[in-house]
């Protein structure tokens, strides 16, 4: 294998991977040597302190690139050659980027990359970039993820195909349930008007947790597709609430609509999906509001477009939960709140098709006095 060109790396990748890969002690010895040789310079202790730290290098199981300061590749261990099917003369005098090449969306620290491999295999790679003592150049740790991802396909497909096949049945009991209470509800008496209603927000909770299943697997396929045309803001306000009355009853919390300042700028975007992405917010006001509380919808004017203000006074979310709500199957849970029901796909499919959108979604709140939630819409420029 091939060495490293300048022995400053080495002393960076003594604090980073011998301090995360091996014992403090034996840590310890080698810089001691390394400080005794650079005290004493010596080209062939030099020599026997890079032969050490390729040899430890070369034992971990990840695969390691190093690059200098502007990611041009000095050295790779025999793993990360074994995950990218290639060969030293293949990366030699290349760049990060160009063997891997990421999306521009990407997380710059830490993303994954789709390759073609020389013998045209498509393999799945995870990538995460810690920089060098100094600036002097960067280490990655890549990782083969292809069987993990083709596993989470599989994954994908079967929820896209169970949710399809309980949508046709689910929409037959809805429109019998409607049917039913047109028909016999004046014969009933309050405790069974009871039961019947509960029974129809029962089905319409489950074809809400249907279409927001039938969207996780096109987000996580990239291919959510939109309907794009001009939005009518009230309609979407309007169309939500009606769609969450029952269960504000239910939880006997009031749904409340701001007064619209009009006339709103432009915006265009998909109105099922949107109106599914503000009723998974709104649902959650609803829920971790007390009986007898309320959730606020307001409509904010801004100079690029308009705001989606969805607030409560329920029991607030702690600060440190914050960052990690819009992620998929995320339960947040403190002090005042029992594991949120469901399987915590609400908020990822909110901030899904927001993103989708070109909009933001943000989140503030305090424990024990509400949140809001703000969904930010850009105008149409044209």
């Amino acid at each position: 294998m091939q060495s490293l060109p300048v022995i400053t790396i080495f002393s960076s990748l003594v604090f980073f991977i011998l301090g995360c890969f091996i014992g403090k002690q034996f840590l310890t010895k080698i810089i001691k040597k390394t400080e005794k040789a650079e005290i004493n310079p010596d080209k062939q202790n030099l020599q026997k302190q890079k032969e050490i730290l390729e040899k430890v290098l070369e034992v971990i199981k990840e695969g390691t690139i190093i690059t200098n300061q502007n990611d041009f590749i000095l050295w790779t261990n025999r793993k990360a050659l074994e995950i990218l099917k290639t060969s030293w003369t293949l990366t030699q005098n290349k760049t990060i980027d160009q063997i891997m090449p990421k999306n521009e969306t990407a997380d710059a620290q830490n993303y994954q990359v789709k390759l073609t491999t020389i013998d045209q295999e498509e393999i799945d790679v995870s990538v995460k970039k810690y920089p060098l003592l100094n600036s002097q150049g960067n280490i990655y740790i890549i990782n083969d993820i292809t069987d993990r991802m083709a596993l989470e396909e599989s994954k994908l497909n079967f929820v896209a195909i169970a949710a399809h096949q309980l949508r046709t049945p689910l929409t037959a009991i809805k429109g019998y349930l409607f049917i039913l209470k047109e028909k016999i509800a004046p014969k009933l008496n309050e405790e069974e008007k009871s039961f019947l209603d509960r029974t129809i927000i029962g089905t319409d909770r489950m074809g809400f947790l249907i279409e927001n299943l039938l969207n996780l697997s096109k987000v996580e396929k990239g291919c959510l597709k939109l309907n794009i045309k001009p939005i009518d803001l009230e309609n979407l306000i309007r169309q939500t609430v009606d769609g969450l009355l029952a269960d504000a009853k239910e939880k006997k919390v009031n749904l409340l609509i701001g007064k619209f300042a009009k006339p709103y700028p432009m915006i265009l975007g998909d109105e099922n999906l949107l109106i599914e992405s503000l009723s998974n917010i709104v649902a959650n006001g609803i829920k971790y509001s007390k009986p007898g509380g309320q959730v606020n919808l307001d409509i904010e004017k801004q100079a690029n477009g308009i705001s989606i203000h969805v607030s409560d006074k329920g029991k607030g979310i702690p600060a440190t939960v914050i960052p990690r709500l819009f992620q998929k199957f995320y339960g947040a849970t403190n002090s005042l709140t029992e594991l949120s029901s469901g399987l915590g796909l609400g908020l990822f499919i909110s901030k899904s098709i927001i993103d989708a959108h070109n909009g933001k979604i943000m989140v503030n709140s305090l424990e024990n006095m509400g949140t809001t939630v703000s969904i930010f819409l850009p105008s149409n420029q044209d």
